[in-house]
């Protein structure tokens, strides 16, 4: 069997990695801080990806763990829901369930009597069925073994939104308060990737940082990326001093398996649609694309490809995704007379490092002419 080595940068830069102090989240740490005893308060983080939400909560859960009579569960939440709560208990336990005991009676087994619940990525959950009983059986669980539990919903869902998706009988029972979270700004990000660097002693260039700082921020924000990008700089320099050039040939090395990984994990249609307006986007000035563009060309891979296209109500919703995603910025809508209404957006990702990335994961952009 092959050992496998883990280094200090494979550590410090791994999405598990809670720092020991979180930067620039103080409002959001303090907010979760003043509720800590008090069970009648949950909490609802939304943010967008990569603001910091997940990294926040985990450092409060390690800190509440600590204290006396409290416990904390982290939950990710997925169609798997209830696998991942079992996991999570029998980590919180440091057992394993028994045969047939439910992760809800298992709270019973608590010798704390305040039990922290954080659920993350509740967005990948809130639409399917199981969402409220989860909720529902919670909050009745706790009850019924004298626990106070203290719930903690982490989303990319606007408040409003998010709270539809909530039954009737499930709000009731317990009382959401938003904790809003923004994107970093590269100065953020430059003083979050350099508090990394410090604690793994890698000496680093204040211009390399900034660089990668002002990339990270102009691709969407996100740290996510970043923390790839210095992995790999950390990888070539052996732990040497990290430069410019070395960031350079990070980012060239990150760049496609980050856009593949993008990629990979969305619909297929949307992802026609982004090869469609990556491919107008290399040929405009500023690359500004039209959805009269985009669809010409997304259609005509639908008929090479033999996949029935998205019909117009579909595709408007999927031209929103794509702008909640980040990768499209409404411009103009305008007349085209008798051809109906169009509308204009600015590509916001460099379509010379995403097209590779589609033709790795067997796109063909050659099938795609434009008029």
């Amino acid at each position: 069997m092959v050992a496998v080595t883990v280094t200090p940068w494979h550590y410090v830069f791994s999405p598990e990695y809670v720092p020991p102090q979180i930067l620039f989240r103080d409002q959001q740490f303090q907010a979760l801080k003043e509720g800590v005893d008090d069970h009648l308060t949950h909490y609802y983080l939304e943010g967008p990806k990569s603001s910091g939400k997940t990294v926040t909560v985990r450092k409060f859960l390690e800190e509440t763990a600590k204290m006396e009579n409290h416990a904390s569960i982290y939950v990710q939440g997925d169609r798997a829901i209830i696998n991942s709560l079992t996991k999570a208990v029998e980590k919180a336990l440091n057992r394993k369930l028994h045969f047939m005991e439910r992760p809800f009676h298992a709270l019973k087994s608590f010798p704390q009597e305040h039990i922290h619940i954080c659920i993350d990525d509740i967005q990948n959950l809130v639409k399917y069925r199981i969402f409220n009983p989860l909720l529902h059986q919670l909050y009745e669980s706790c009850l019924e073994y004298n626990k106070k539990l203290h719930l903690i919903l982490v989303g990319t869902h606007v408040y409003p939104l998010f709270m539809k998706f909530i039954r009737e009988d499930v709000e009731s029972r317990y009382r959401f308060k938003p904790v809003l979270f923004e994107f970093y700004d590269a100065p953020e990000i430059e003083a979050i990737i350099k508090q990394r660097l410090d604690l793994i002693h890698i000496p680093y260039d204040d211009g390399a940082i900034k660089f990668i700082a002002a990339k990270i921020k102009r691709l969407i924000a996100d740290l996510r990326l970043g923390f790839e990008i210095l992995r790999n700089a950390c990888e070539i320099t052996k732990g040497g001093k990290i430069t410019e050039q070395i960031i350079e040939k990070a980012w060239e090395r990150t760049k496609t398996d980050y856009w593949k990984q993008q990629i990979r994990h969305m619909d297929e249609h949307l992802c026609i649609l982004i090869l469609s307006a990556s491919i107008i986007a290399q040929k405009q000035p500023e690359q500004i694309v039209t959805v009269h563009d985009i669809l010409s060309l997304y259609r005509q891979y639908c008929y090479h490809t033999g996949i029935e296209p998205l019909y117009k109500t579909r595709l408007s919703y999927a031209f929103k995704k794509l702008e909640e995603l980040g990768w499209l910025t409404r411009i103009a809508k305008y007349s085209k007379g008798r051809y109906g209404l169009d509308v204009s957006y600015k590509y916001e990702n460099n379509p010379y490092t995403i097209i590779p990335a589609f033709i790795e994961l067997g796109y063909d952009p050659t099938i795609l002419k434009q008029k």
